[in-house]
């Protein structure tokens, strides 16, 4: 079966220019910098004012003296054009966000399931980090495959970008951006199902929420680097790493009646009938999402989205 995943294209700089930023290249002591409190975190830390994509940015890198490092982080105050998937903006206000990339350096040629497991690696992390905060308040945090996390199954607080960069000295690059909301106005929603650490409870996001960042920077960070030496010492099996049981059992989407993207669509139309759909059974090998039709045929849904009920019901 060929692999196709979620991961986004090489991005083209034709069509959308990068310009330098001045960056701060942080030391690794944890100590307040300008008023701010930067995340200790022991791989390479580039923090930015204001950018226009930490993506874009991460792709920069790459044409730099020095290949960067892996794990080389770049956090900013400020995105002016984050992109999400299959074309979104990703709006973000200052201070008001964790806002970053993490460089991972893959094998080259490119693993056949690794990039796919990259991103489920980084939504678990961004999962585990947020639990903790919120499980006190009564919430539970899961996973939206294929690069969501959610409130309760419902609201989304987190997005995730996974961009394959490509090749340099012979090693594979992966751009891993996600954008996790801490300070959020309920009155102004950029989406009518998004939320924000300070309104699901976390009193210290919303009056520390620079502090709360970078707190959630370095453990999550950690936790992609644990999981992506784990899937590195199994050779990319993901069930091995033990990654394939915990991605299903965090996945909320896992046996819930979605609405399935269409031929040419990446992503189910609500305002177009009639709308396909599916029970979300399990992931398989390559990441991708098993449903099963109404019609009692099995699917590999490898692209493009799904929507859950309360996404497609009135």
């Amino acid at each position: 079966m060929p692999y196709v995943s979620n991961l986004e294209p090489k991005y083209s700089e034709a069509e959308h220019s990068h310009h330098e930023h001045p960056h701060t290249e942080l030391p690794n002591t944890g100590h307040p910098g300008r008023e701010r409190h930067e995340a200790a975190l022991p791989h390479p830390l580039i923090h930015l004012d204001t950018v226009n994509s930490t993506n874009s940015y991460a792709r920069s890198l790459l044409s730099g003296t020095t290949a960067p490092a892996h794990l080389t982080t770049i956090v900013t105050d400020h995105q002016s054009a984050g992109r999400g998937r299959l074309g979104r903006t990703w709006v973000t206000t200052a201070h008001n966000a964790l806002t970053a990339t993490t460089l991972l350096r893959l094998p080259s040629p490119l693993p056949h399931e690794a990039p796919a497991w990259c991103l489920h690696a980084a939504a678990l992390a961004i999962r585990d980090a947020l639990a903790p905060l919120l499980r006190p308040h009564g919430h539970r945090v899961t996973t939206k495959w294929p690069n969501d996390v959610l409130i309760d199954g419902q609201r989304k607080i987190c997005g995730i970008l996974a961009e394959d960069l490509g090749e340099r000295d012979g090693t594979h690059y992966l751009a891993v951006g996600y954008g996790v909301n801490i300070v959020m106005d309920a009155d102004a929603r950029p989406a009518p199902h998004a939320t924000a650490l300070s309104l699901e409870g976390d009193s210290d996001a919303a009056t520390s929420p620079l502090a709360r960042r970078d707190a959630l920077l370095a453990t999550i960070v950690d936790g992609i680097n644990s999981r992506f030496t784990a899937l590195h010492a199994a050779q990319w099996d993901p069930s091995e790493s033990g990654l394939h049981e915990e991605a299903q059992a965090h996945c909320v989407t896992l046996g819930q009646r979605v609405a399935l993207p269409q031929p040419h669509q990446p992503s189910p139309d609500t305002q177009s009938a009639p709308m396909e759909y599916g029970r979300a059974l399990a992931l398989d090998r390559s990441g991708a999402l098993i449903v099963e039709r109404e019609d009692g045929t099995h699917s590999l849904i490898t692209t493009g989205d799904v929507l859950l009920p309360h996404e497609y019901q009135p």
